[in-house]
């Protein structure tokens, strides 16, 4: 995502996923990404649905500052090892500073 969409939500969102094989095991979502978002204005979340998108639950809020090659974890409970597991990625800006957003470079779900 780029942030010079000032006042603006924006996001992408997987296709859904049939994860329910992973029932049971550790499971985790990883992630690559960089940039700089304008600290306590700027916001970057991270969502996960077990049902297709009809629901979401937030990972947690991104740090502002991700150097290059920056991963990230999130563990996934076994509520979520379903046949409509997504993700979805969000930034939300204000309308004066622009930096230079966050960007994904690969997601991917990990055994651990």
């Amino acid at each position: 995502y780029i942030n010079n969409l000032t006042s603006s939500n924006n996001y992408a969102m997987s296709p859904v996923f049939n994860i329910a094989a992973c029932y049971g095991n550790n499971i985790r979502l990883a992630w690559s990404q960089h940039g700089t978002l304008e600290s306590g204005y700027d916001y970057g979340y991270l969502y996960v649905s077990a049902n297709s998108g009809s629901s979401w639950a937030t990972t947690g809020t991104m740090p502002t500052n991700f150097p290059m090659g920056t991963v990230n974890y999130y563990n996934l409970s076994d509520a979520y090892k379903t046949s409509t597991f997504r993700i979805k990625y969000f930034i939300t800006s204000d309308s004066s500073v622009v930096y230079t957003g966050l960007k994904v470079h690969w997601v991917a779900l990990q055994r651990y």
